[in-house]
Order: C-alpha cells, then structure tokens, then sequence
C-alpha cells in the first residue's frame, strides 16, 4: 500500500526534475522569450500544478483518512507533521504556491512581458520547490513503517481501487494518471500495463485521445523549448 506514495513521489520528482530544467535552460533568454513561448510553458507546466493540486486534494480527502483507519496514534514526537492540523498548512502553503503562477499568468496575460512570466514562475520555484521535496521526505520517513505494520498484502488493491476512484471523479483524471505514469513509460512498461488494468485505461477511446494531446502540450513542448534554447 506504500506503492502508492512511490509512484506519485516519482512522478512528482520526475515532473520537477523536468521544471528545473525547463527554468535553467529558458533563464539564458529570458527577455528574448516571444509570448508564444511563455504560454507553452504555461501549458506544459499546468499539468504539473494540477497533479499538485490533485496530491494534496488525494492525501487530505482520501490517502490519509484511509490510513486513519487502519493506523491510531499516527503523531509523535517524531512524526509530528503528520498531525492533520499542520498537514493542512503544509499542503495549503505548497498549493497557494504553486497555483499563484497559474493566477498571475490568467490575470495579467499579454499584458506582462514573457520575461516577468518567467521570472514569477523561478521565484515561485524557488518557494515550492523545497516545500515539496521536504514534504514528501518527511511523509517517506514515517508513512511506509506504518503502512508495513498495519496494513495486509490486499490493501494494496484497496489503495488503487481509491485512487481509481478518485481520478474518475475528476474532470481532468486522464490527464492526472498521465502524469502519474509518465515516468514509468518506457522504464517499466510491465507496471504501465498493471496499472492501466487497475485503472481501466486499457480500452478507453478517451484516453487514448487525451494520451495523444498529452504528448503534444507536455512532451513535444518541452522537447521544442529545450530545442530552442
């Protein structure tokens, strides 16, 4: 039932991975960015916030209400950011970050030079970034030891069926499991098919069109930004 945290960290690791990238390489020319450029940007890097969105939403509404019941006394001395009060603070303040680009670039649009799109979009980084990273290494630290002692070999099972569920609630849950998966594909096709099956993404014509415009808006952009840089 750990897998679940796994996969989502590694794809939250693997998206922000591809940020810094994307911010390191895009910095070189920042006042030479065309404004066609900077929505690109902002295209790729909606899907990230929304999958930000959507862990935080999972881990308040679903993950951690799930492991409550099988787990008490979860907060100690040590564990004491898994206390529900200072998770919400955590998860809002990483949230109001990350989604502030996306506000800031609605708002003010063409009306703010692609180069000052850029630098909200490293100065927000540089705020949320380390929030994340410090997040899901605290709840790495306690949650698999917990998750282990409590929990059966079927939970696993269980877990997915929830998240499934919980995707299929979304308006955007294709997009999200893309994202979820994205760097799995072409590591582990094995574990792509699993979860494809637990998923039901195996015959699913709208998926498949939302897998097309997935590789068009995130990966064919970064390729180009990166290209163009």
């Amino acid at each position: 039932s750990a897998d679940m945290f796994i996969i989502y960290h590694n794809a939250i690791r693997s998206e922000m991975s591809s940020l810094a990238d994307l911010l390191t390489e895009l910095k070189k020319r920042q006042y030479k960015l065309s404004a066609r450029e900077i929505e690109k940007l902002i295209g790729w890097y909606m899907y990230f916030a929304n999958f930000m969105k959507s862990y935080l939403s999972l881990l308040d509404g679903v993950i951690f209400p799930w492991i409550e019941t099988k787990a008490s006394g979860l907060v100690t001395a040590s564990t004491l950011f898994l206390d529900s009060a200072v998770r919400s603070e955590r998860h809002l303040m990483i949230l109001n970050s990350v989604m502030d680009v996306v506000s800031s670039f609605e708002s003010t649009g063409s009306r703010k030079a692609p180069g000052e799109h850029l630098k909200h979009l490293i100065n927000s980084w540089a705020s949320f970034g380390p929030a994340v990273q410090h997040l899901m290494s605290d709840y790495e630290s306690a949650l698999p030891d917990i998750l282990e002692a409590h929990c059966k070999p079927s939970d696993k099972s269980a877990v997915e069926a929830l998240v499934s569920h919980f995707f299929e609630a979304q308006t955007n849950g294709n997009e999200l499991y893309l994202v979820m998966t994205h760097w799995l594909r072409g590591n582990n096709e094995s574990e792509i098919k699993r979860l494809d099956k637990a998923f039901n993404k195996r015959v699913n014509v709208k998926f498949n069109r939302t897998k097309r415009e997935f590789q068009i808006a995130h990966d064919d952009v970064m390729d180009s930004l990166l290209t163009q840089a």
